[in-house]
């Protein structure tokens, strides 16, 4: 797996964990138990809409004044070293076992509902060594040593987080096993080695490692969301608290991805000092591949090279650029009439990238909630702009926006997973009732990431039923690269239906 190759993953995984859980709702199992052991599968609430709604049973529980970090290594644990070497021993020693991970990750089991869930095939054949995992979970650090400045940045090969993704998805699937056998302190030891593998895994900035580290977090969240609904479950109030926030850092991705194009070709970074139009030449055959790369191969993006369509849009552009260039550029408007096409070709188009790149790595640093907005906005204007524009479009903001918000989401689910555990802890403190608004819970519930207000809490006629909320976001249209984000007007947000068990 290459960086150039991030949009296609990353769309893809964007799609995947912006919600809780990716099922239909035909999809959702159906539960032939007078006491169910979680309150179902997620859903989405119509095929125009993708809110994602869990049903969450509440067994009333106290929770404990403490810090206590049962889903992610603590910083107090780690011990010095890095991960990336056990993570190569494990790849290694499993190599006889590597066909068992693929077919429990093939079979679809996270689908089912808990309730549903048989844990024997996973049990008979769990394919990881669990020592080296938790070795590898807390170390300090994972050293990767990528060559990020030493070779191209976009010819840098992942394999490590492929092949992780299998390794995660079989430790949660171990961990599911000893939910439903009420092996609590089993469970969250799996959910923190799960949860550090993943830390290590979005060490190295790609965009595409936290991406992966993002897939995998939300699948141990899945599980936690189970976990707390078990009768007996300790309150994980604290431990949700305790999680890192953010979660995962999209800035510094961003940035790594914003120094794509100069660290792929470094003679980007010394335009004044080629001389001749064979070197020129040179440069723009680098650029023209690496937006084929990395834009796609779609011929409604940039025409096959080579092909008279190719030609044809060189030339377009050509003509573009000597148009263009003295209006940014006016230091370089009496030199552009000697300038051979491609010099301005590549001078018009880095100016450009550079000026979208430093405007996207900017509104990442705000605050989740104004990022998100002002790249889908920035996003959307570029997609509106002219079309002779595509070879910028290509490889500018590509989806900035929805990486910020895919992060944002995460950290969303988690403050409204310690919001939940705050109303356990008040059923269990107030004779087993929900509390009229937010405000009255003892433990306080951080605000939504994404709009900066309050989460929307709703209670029932009856009190026995409420709603926890978080603030929805809705998507651009797709980027121009012919990514699957989704498009304009679709919404992405979390709800839960929480419902008090009376009864054990």
């Amino acid at each position: 797996m290459r960086f150039s190759n991030l949009l296609v993953i990353g769309s893809t995984l964007l799609m995947t964990f912006s919600s809780p859980a990716c099922y239909s709702q035909e999809s959702r199992s159906s539960v032939n138990r007078a006491t169910p052991l979680t309150g179902g599968l997620a859903h989405l609430q119509s095929k125009e809409s993708d809110i994602s709604v869990r049903t969450i049973l509440i067994h009333a529980k106290e929770a404990k004044t403490e810090l206590t970090s049962r889903f992610f290594p603590s910083t107090d644990k780690l011990t010095k070293g890095t991960a990336a070497p056990i993570f190569l021993r494990m790849n290694w020693e499993a190599s006889a076992r590597i066909k068992a991970l693929h077919d429990l990750r093939s079979k679809n089991l996270m689908e089912k509902s808990l309730d549903e869930f048989d844990p024997t095939e996973v049990e008979s054949r769990f394919p990881i060594n669990l020592t080296e995992a938790r070795r590898a979970a807390f170390r300090e650090r994972a050293g990767w040593e990528y060559p990020i400045d030493e070779e191209p940045l976009a010819s840098i090969l992942l394999p490590d987080a492929q092949e992780s993704r299998a390794y995660n998805h079989v430790l949660l699937l171990k961990a599911r096993c000893h939910v439903k056998h009420g092996e609590f302190a089993e469970a969250e030891d799996l959910i923190c080695i799960a949860m550090g593998l993943a830390m290590h895994i979005g060490e190295t900035p790609f965009v595409v490692t936290r991406l992966v580290q993002l897939s995998q977090s939300a699948s141990a969240l899945s599980i936690v969301e189970e976990l707390i609904q078990q009768p007996g479950a300790p309150n994980y109030y604290w431990d949700l608290t305790s999680l890192p926030r953010p979660l995962i850092d999209a800035r510094t991705a961003i940035q790594l991805e914003s120094s794509m194009y100069e660290k792929t070709i470094p003679e980007l970074m010394r335009l004044d000092e080629i001389k001749t139009q064979e070197q020129w030449n040179e440069v723009a055959a680098k650029v023209i591949e690496q937006i084929v790369n990395t834009g796609g191969s779609n011929d409604h993006l940039f025409p096959k090279p080579g092909t008279p369509e190719a030609e044809q849009a060189l030339k377009d552009w050509t003509t573009l650029s000597r148009e263009r260039l003295p209006k940014i550029a006016a230091n370089l408007a009496e030199r552009i009439p000697t300038m051979c096409d491609a010099e301005v070709g590549v001078r018009y188009w880095w100016l450009r990238v550079q000026s979208r790149a430093s405007s996207h790595l900017a509104i990442s640093l705000l605050e989740p909630d104004q990022s998100i907005r002002r790249n889908f906005e920035s996003i959307e204007r570029l997609n509106q702009d002219a079309s002779d524009e595509l070879p910028v479009k290509a490889v500018s903001g590509l989806f900035s926006g929805s990486f910020v918000a895919a992060t944002a989401m995460c950290d969303q689910r988690i403050a409204l997973l310690r919001g939940i555990e705050s109303l356990r802890h008040h059923v269990a403190t107030n004779a087993g009732r929900f509390p009229t608004s937010l405000p009255d819970l003892e433990l306080p519930i951080p605000t939504d990431c994404i709009s900066g207000q309050p989460f929307e809490y709703k209670l029932s006629a009856d009190g026995k039923t409420a709603t926890l909320s978080g603030a929805v976001i809705q998507y651009p249209p797709a980027p121009v690269t012919g990514g699957e984000l989704p498009k304009k007007g679709t919404i992405r947000g979390t709800r839960y239906e929480l419902k008090i068990v009376t009864s054990q």
